[in-house]
């Protein structure tokens, strides 16, 4: 049975310190599958380019950023692709932040400070969720071209 491509993550984070996007981007290093890409940022301009160039799975993303915030980026990915597991990181929560996030989709929801096991979940959860979806959806058109015709 055919199978699609991987999940690819584009881990985006912008911070007034540096040390924090590294410390993220060496987090997932550790765990994810070698079949998983990650992609990082610390420019949130360079970050919206690539999710419009780029077929992207996973987005983890801070929320307050300069020029474009990380509910924007959610935004941006889920109109090019509505499957898009969405994961903020923040250390400044509003109600108001909380609910859009919701509202457009976001998987997941995390104050900083943040555990490297939080982050392992999280994401692991999504890499799960996406490969059982695409497992789902190759089952299905396998079937659906291989189905004998009702009137046969």
């Amino acid at each position: 049975m055919p199978s699609l491509s991987p999940p690819r993550i584009s881990i985006v984070t912008i911070e007034d310190d540096p040390a924090q996007a590294r410390w993220i981007n060496r987090v997932l290093s550790n765990f994810v599958p070698e079949d998983v890409e990650l992609t990082s940022f610390t420019d949130a301009r360079a970050a919206h380019a690539h999710l419009s160039e780029v077929w992207t799975d996973i987005v983890v993303t801070d929320l307050d950023m300069p020029d474009v915030d990380g509910l924007e980026l959610i935004r941006q990915a889920k109109r090019l692709n509505p499957w898009v597991q969405s994961l903020i990181l923040t250390a400044y929560s509003t109600s108001s932040a909380l609910v859009t996030a919701g509202d457009i989709g976001a998987a997941d929801y995390l104050v900083k400070p943040v555990g490297e096991g939080e982050i392992e979940e999280i994401v692991q959860q999504s890499i799960s969720r996406l490969r059982r979806w695409r497992r789902s959806l190759s089952d299905t058109l396998w079937r659906s071209r291989h189905a004998i015709p009702a009137d046969a």
